[in-house]
């Protein structure tokens, strides 16, 4: 996905924004857990994250 930010930057701008959101912004559960279950969840789709 980093390959899509990088080759059409100002058409994922918006995603960009919205996945730090959700992954820095406040929260109770820490950025690293956060990671964590992203990964968890990639696996569990058989998505190569």
């Amino acid at each position: 996905i980093r390959y899509l930010f990088a080759y059409k930057p100002r058409t994922t701008e918006h995603l960009a924004r919205f996945t730090q959101e959700v992954m820095r912004g406040p929260s109770p559960l820490s950025p690293g857990l956060r990671e964590l279950v992203a990964a968890f969840t990639s696996s569990r789709n058989q998505c190569p994250f």
